[in-house]
């Protein structure tokens, strides 16, 4: 190491050091960044430069140095590109700054093991992988990961057109005359860049998909909630859509096929196989005063209770480890369809527990059977199945998601003045 190394190292720390241990432990020591893998670095700090469009910030991985070290200074060449490249790699995969609460526990803790992308890269020199294709096998790719990013790109296109983003859109009954409300409403993404001359009812049409897109009553008129969601600062947006694509890379943190994920905004459950939706529900959530918490823990059986009472809950206790679904289905079916469907006292109540209860299982018909003819003896004990193998599920604050159709909805923060007392530390 020449004199000025030691400075450098101080200018500019190692960003995960046992990252770069757990590398070259299994190179050997030996260096990796030979010429011919130039290419591979090159566009690597071309995606770097655009790195607001993952959400991240390019200089929090050495970017401006990368950007002027030379072969001249070898060992500050090799570990600053391999750090920088390892720590983009699990952040883009990942997440960044997972949650203390986010962990099953501590034998078993998929989210706090290492994720490999130190042996998923030497996989890929060996294999001769791009750096593109590197990234796509890092990157989440389900369908509502890719439709948030797609978005960020395009909040992160119109930052520098200042009539799309300033200026306070005025209350108005004609809607296409109101020159603010239509820049405003394409930096939205509601309507497109180019349209001119908006008719009243186009614009009407319109401000309908944006009310739709921020929870509001489709009615297509300028009420005082629909303007002050359309006066929320883009930054703003923007800076919900960094903070959302960062929490739902924690269900790619997970690597497990099969993961429930309750996004509490939405009231709302989904079953993931893989990158893939298979099933989806409402859900019934804690109050406001009793708020169901963010968390991360595995179902391990479901219990099919011959006593009378809900069709199919979630115990309180946090976290849960089982489904249970009772004898009788006394539910209303009618609370979820509801708007407002936070009204327990912390614990999940499903709106369709035996289609829940089949996929855990894997078995639909013996899960009929279970609940058509359920034990009959009063006090007896409930039937229990274990899931094999056990599924997780993420329970956590997600601002915005997309719906059935694929498009973008932002939910209000049911809880954003709550404590949640019941995370775990």
């Amino acid at each position: 190491m020449n004199q000025k190394q030691p400075n450098l190292l101080r200018q500019h720390p190692i960003l995960n050091p046992k990252r770069i241990d757990a590398l070259y432990n299994q190179t050997g020591d030996e260096f990796l960044w030979s010429p011919e893998w130039e290419p591979f670095r090159k566009a690597f700090l071309q995606t770097l430069e655009r790195a607001d469009d993952f959400g991240l910030d390019r200089n929090n991985y050495h970017y401006t140095l990368l950007k002027t070290l030379s072969r001249k200074n070898p060992l500050a060449y090799e570990l600053y590109t391999s750090d920088a490249l390892l720590t983009f790699m699990e952040h883009v995969g990942y997440g960044t700054d997972r949650p203390n609460w986010l962990t099953i526990n501590p034998d078993c803790d998929p989210v706090g093991q290492e994720f490999g992308v130190e042996t998923y890269l030497l996989s890929a020199f060996a294999n001769c992988y791009t750096f593109p294709q590197v990234l796509e096998g890092t990157e989440p790719q389900t369908q509502v990961y890719q439709t948030l990013r797609s978005e960020l790109v395009r909040v992160n296109s119109i930052a520098g057109k200042t009539e799309l983003t300033t200026g306070l859109v005025p209350f108005s009954d004609a809607l296409a005359d109101n020159t603010l409300l239509i820049h405003r409403l394409k930096a939205w993404g509601v309507v497109p860049l180019k349209a001119a001359n908006l008719s009243e009812e186009q614009a009407r049409q319109a401000l309908k998909v944006f009310q739709q897109k921020v929870g509001e009553p489709t009615d297509g008129r300028l009420t005082v909630a629909t303007l002050a969601k359309v006066n929320k600062p883009i930054a703003q947006y923007r800076k919900m859509l960094t903070s959302s694509l960062n929490s739902w890379r924690w269900l790619n943190a997970i690597n497990e096929y099969k993961t429930l994920v309750i996004n509490l905004p939405a009231a709302e459950l989904y079953g993931f196989e893989g990158c893939t939706v298979a099933l989806s529900m409402r859900t019934l959530l804690g109050k406001p005063e009793t708020p169901t918490p963010q968390f991360l823990a595995q179902l391990t059986s479901v219990a099919f209770s011959p006593n009378s009472g809900h069709s199919g809950f979630l115990p309180y206790n946090i976290p849960p480890s089982e489904l249970t679904l009772f004898a009788q289905d006394l539910s209303l079916q009618a609370g979820f369809r509801q708007d407002n469907r936070f009204r327990n006292l912390g614990g999940v109540q499903i709106e369709k527990p035996v289609a829940l209860a089949a996929w855990l299982l894997e078995d639909k018909d013996e899960v009929n059977h279970l609940i058509q003819s359920p034990p009959s003896q009063t006090g007896s004990k409930p039937v229990i199945r274990k899931i094999s193998p056990p599924v997780s599920l993420l329970v956590f604050t997600n601002p915005i998601g997309i719906d059935a159709q694929g498009h973008i909805r932002l939910y209000d923060p049911v809880y954003q003045q709550v404590s949640f007392s019941l995370m775990r530390k």
